[in-house]
């Protein structure tokens, strides 16, 4: 892991759309991708996009029983 010093949550996977978390907001090229690859972010489920590399493995309410996977909003 040269690059990418550290992910936004626990599971990699987990990416939530811009301004619902902010330690996902501090990737704003990660949440570019997942619009730009027609890919929902991790809670959401649009119609006609590919569902959340995170959701395609567990269920929503699995990943978030992990408190690091959840979506945090500052605390300001």
């Amino acid at each position: 892991m040269d690059h990418i010093k550290q992910f936004p949550h626990c599971d990699a996977r987990v990416l939530h759309a811009p301004g619902e978390c902010q330690f996902c907001d501090m990737h704003p090229d990660w949440q570019e991708l997942r619009v730009t690859w027609n890919i929902n972010f991790t809670g959401k489920n649009e119609r006609g996009k590919t569902q959340c590399p995170a959701e395609q493995v567990r269920k929503l309410r699995d990943i978030e029983n992990w408190g690091g996977n959840r979506a945090y909003k500052d605390a300001k």
